[in-house]
């Protein structure tokens, strides 16, 4: 299901957040150490119970430089 979501966005979304989001994947296929280490992360931070959200982004420090670094 969540692929299907993310097919229909990358296809019904501009060219620019396309790009964007086809850079994201191909950086993290490129980089896996920097996907376990916010991984990682995530599960020390939210210990399993629930999704990230903006809120976290203070305590997501390598998520946050990685959100930052695709949208520069």
């Amino acid at each position: 299901m969540q692929t299907m979501l993310i097919m229909l966005f990358v296809f019904y979304s501009s060219p620019k957040t396309t790009t964007t989001m086809a850079l994201f994947f191909q950086m993290m296929a490129k980089h896996p150490e920097v996907v376990k280490r916010a991984q990682a992360e995530i599960d020390s931070v939210l210990h399993q119970e629930r999704l990230p959200n903006l809120g976290d982004r203070k305590t997501l420090h390598i998520v946050d430089c990685i959100m930052k670094e695709v949208f520069r």
